[in-house]
């Protein structure tokens, strides 16, 4: 699995975020620079903001990805191949490609 398919998926569980929060995160939106490292869901359910606690592990590989990539703030935490925010398509690609994986392994 790619790193970012991982990351993508490890996102989803450990913050429970719906597939259209996921694809609306920028840098920018992210708080891992404190002890409390956090992201902002700006159209949440109800059109509603709200800050989502990062797990630490989860912020430190968040922080890893950064450090690697250099983005600017308004740049997709998650993109495509052509460098541009990820389709609700491919996400759902992912998401099928590991649930299969999974039932693949499983007795």
């Amino acid at each position: 699995m790619a790193a970012r398919d991982r990351l993508i998926l490890l996102t989803l569980v450990a913050t429970g975020l719906r597939r259209s929060e996921l694809l609306g995160l920028s840098w920018g939106d992210l708080d891992l620079d404190n002890d409390r490292p956090s992201l902002l869901v700006r159209s949440g359910k109800g059109g509603k903001p709200r800050r989502q606690p990062l797990v630490p592990a989860l912020a430190r590989e968040l922080a890893e990805r950064r450090a690697t990539l250099s983005p600017a703030g308004e740049d997709p935490v998650f993109c495509g191949l052509q460098g541009k925010r990820l389709q609700r398509t491919i996400l759902g690609l992912i998401i099928r490609d590991a649930a299969n994986a999974q039932g693949s392994t499983s007795a």
